[in-house]
């Protein structure tokens, strides 16, 4: 028999690549129980049918629903991506990196990102080593909160939602591309900016070798769109999201004369720009940047936990041994050095990362970071970056000897902020539970207890035993609708025992604390916990 015994939180575990694959296969079915909706974000299209994308060859086809498809190929992880990438881009699916990222070469695994039109796609392919090391093709739909349009023949795209962010490189001229944008935004909603007292008439500046203007819409703030021709008879086109003082008004009309531009590692955003209009922003740009102030709140929290370091509660549940180590230890002396503010799934992250990324079902949605500074400078950066989006810190810092975490009550419910010093390094990671959304779709448990879901990818029957009971779970249960069964339990511990015909039997312990709800995926080569709220 075969046990895998699963932490109270899966973020805690060091993954193997099965557990990766079944992972993402598990977030895959569970998603598809759900009622998915993008509603909120910008996108207005039909919800994107990823089984109605192209794919390459497939040995065998795992999952093929709306919300997600995986096949399995027998290429490696390489050639597999190349071969779905060239499917996609033929069908007018454009492929971007967010600003700033760093891909560290990796032959188990591949993500890649792809809009075309408002919508957007995953393409995770990685080593599944549950299918005998086949290679996993998994199209995934990722909604964007906001949007900017592609030119069709752009390359080497840099994108982000929020806050929009574009570069790209384009076979057409500056002229040409300005037009382009100034005929796209306007059919979103955005209006070519204009001095207030008219005297800019409207009208996109035009220096040598570069066309500029500011973009504003009632929802979405200001833009700045930049063309400028390049020496290879290119054109690169930059757009960012700008403050609203940056925006030319009646004082700013008549340019002073232009001034040799300062080295600067974001020259290119503002070259070409008057001295004014560039002093104006690179001034609030310094503003923004400021280190937030010492909360003395937070170094009184810090002080008190000197003698009382708590760790989360765990009822029935074996609970971590006891630590004398405390909040103000792990937090730690040094100076704080401010952090400009990236995300991550929607979610604050420091900017100055070597490595984010994010997992989300309907109902929760976790950040992950690597930091490059101290745990104190990360947490300041925390302290001022949720308190903006208005969530409120639910008791005091606690420690479980290696990591500082935090309790928020945030306007979309309960969420979680630890922190962890890993070499030179500060471990990120924040979970925000979505209560409202979960209470809506009928997934929240009684009060006082968790639940526990069901779900079947094997086209065979599964039973499954909880202590003296037992359900069994028909074959592609919970694919297509919220059909499959669950159990309601008592936090704490608990054994599943998965019976599947011509599989030896597996168990699975799950930990679950008041209020969780986790789901359980059977699939070929074992089953995998994976918690949804």
């Amino acid at each position: 028999m075969k046990t895998t015994v699963c932490p109270n939180a899966l973020r805690n575990n060091r993954a193997t690549p099965f557990r990766r694959h079944m992972a993402a296969t598990c977030v895959a079915a569970l998603l598809a129980i759900s009622a998915f909706s993008t509603a909120g974000f910008a996108q207005s299209a039909a919800p994107l049918d990823t089984s109605a994308l192209p794919r390459p060859a497939a040995l065998k086809q795992l999952v093929a629903l709306p919300q997600t498809t995986i096949i399995l190929s027998s290429e490696p992880v390489p050639m597999a991506a190349k071969a779905a990438l060239t499917l996609l881009e033929a069908s007018g699916w454009q492929r971007y990196v967010t600003p700033n990222s760093q891909v560290a070469p990796d032959l188990a695994s591949e993500t890649h990102y792809l809009k075309k039109g408002v919508q957007g796609l995953t393409l995770f392919v990685s080593k599944a080593p549950a299918h005998n090391n086949a290679t996993s093709i998994q199209y995934s739909p990722m909604p964007l909160e906001r949007d900017l349009p592609f030119p069709v023949n752009a390359f080497d795209i840099k994108f982000s939602p929020a806050p929009l962010h574009l570069d790209a490189t384009v076979k057409q001229a500056p002229e040409a591309l300005l037009t382009y944008y100034r005929n796209e935004l306007s059919a979103k909603g955005w209006t070519l900016h204009s001095a207030s007292d008219g005297s800019a008439e409207k009208r996109i500046t035009t220096e040598e070798g570069l066309q500029h203007a500011f973009f504003t819409h009632a929802g979405q703030g200001a833009l700045h769109v930049r063309a400028k021709k390049s020496a290879d008879g290119h054109s690169t086109i930059n757009i960012r999201s700008v403050p609203a003082g940056v925006l030319p008004g009646a004082q700013v009309a008549r340019a002073p004369e232009p001034v040799a531009p300062q080295p600067n590692p974001q020259a290119g955003l503002h070259a070409g720009m008057s001295q004014q209009i560039d002093a104006m922003a690179q001034n609030l740009m310094k503003q923004a940047m400021q280190p937030p102030p010492k909360n003395p709140a937070f170094d009184a929290i810090a002080a008190a936990a000197l003698n009382a370091a708590r760790t989360r509660a765990e009822p029935t549940a074996k609970a971590p041994a006891p630590s004398n180590t405390s909040v103000a230890s792990i937090v730690g002396g040094g100076a704080e050095s401010a952090l400009e503010k990236d995300e991550s799934g929607g979610l604050p992250v420091p900017k100055l990362h070597s490595s984010k990324g994010h997992s989300s079902t309907p109902w929760r949605v976790e950040a992950q970071a690597s930091v490059k500074a101290n745990v104190a400078s990360v947490m300041a950066f925390y302290t001022k970056e949720l308190a903006a989006r208005g969530w409120r810190a639910a008791g005091q810092p606690r420690t479980d000897g290696e990591r500082v975490i935090v309790n928020y009550t945030a306007p979309e419910g309960p969420a979680e902020l630890t922190l962890e010093r890993k070499g030179n390094e500060t471990e990120v990671n924040l979970l925000l539970r979505k209560q409202a959304e979960a209470r809506a779709a009928g997934m929240l448990p009684k009060s006082g207890k968790a639940k526990i879901m069901l779900g079947n990818m094997m086209d065979s029957d599964s039973t499954v035993m909880l202590g003296r009971s037992s359900v069994k779970v028909a074959a592609g249960v919970g694919s297509k609708a919220a059909n499959g069964p669950s159990f309601e339990v008592s936090p704490g511990k608990h054994r599943l025992t998965i019976k599947s015909p011509g599989q030896p039997d597996v168990s699975e312990d799950v930990v679950v604390l008041d209020g969780d709800v986790w789901g359980v995926l059977i699939g070929p080569g074992g089953a995998l916990p994976l918690q949804v709220y």
